[in-house]
């Protein structure tokens, strides 16, 4: 995990999380957060300098105080399309 966030704080020097809403339920707790970042360090290519802001929803698991389970669900095709990283459609021809 430890390799993601310095991947993350390489490519996003700028990169912040915050926190929307959490809740906690026994041993597990949900947050749902705003990430945001502006792409200084290089992600998929060469840097590019634009931002984006996108929605992260995390679960963990917790055992004796110890996170043992961890689940991100962040939303990537947004990201990836706010970066200018989607492949761009194919012109189409007029209808005649």
């Amino acid at each position: 995990m430890q390799n993601d966030i310095q991947y993350l704080r390489t490519a996003f020097p700028d990169f912040n999380l915050t926190i929307e809403d959490l809740v906690a339920d026994g041993d597990k707790v949900w947050v749902r957060m705003t990430a945001r970042g502006t792409n200084l360090g290089g992600f998929m290519g060469p840097p590019n300098g634009k931002s984006f802001q996108v929605t992260v929803f995390d679960l963990a698991r917790f055992e004796d105080g110890r996170l043992v389970e961890h689940w991100g669900c962040p939303d990537r095709f947004h990201l990836l399309a706010q970066l200018g990283l989607l492949p761009k459609p194919a012109p189409t021809s007029p209808a005649g």
